[in-house]
């Protein structure tokens, strides 16, 4: 269900829904952070990360058989 909502906020963001892009990088951003800051070890670097993964993420169209959730963690690493 949570991916679903997802991918239906993905697409709505694509149509150019901005709250919709802003949801999920509410929902996401501390996340992939943290997911980052694991590997990094330096605060600053993971949150420069984050936003190029974002970034990356919103420029870059998710395949139709891929959850975003997936998607973000698997640019991010």
């Amino acid at each position: 269900m949570e991916k679903d909502f997802d991918k239906k906020l993905y697409n709505d963001y694509l149509e150019g829904s901005k709250e919709a892009f802003e949801f999920l990088y509410n929902k996401y951003k501390k996340r992939i952070e943290y997911f980052i800051f694991n590997i990094v070890k330096d605060c600053n670097i993971a949150e420069d990360i984050t936003q190029e993964t974002f970034i990356y993420v919103m420029q870059n169209r998710i395949k139709e058989n891929i959850s975003f959730k997936y998607y973000i963690y698997m640019v991010a690493q």
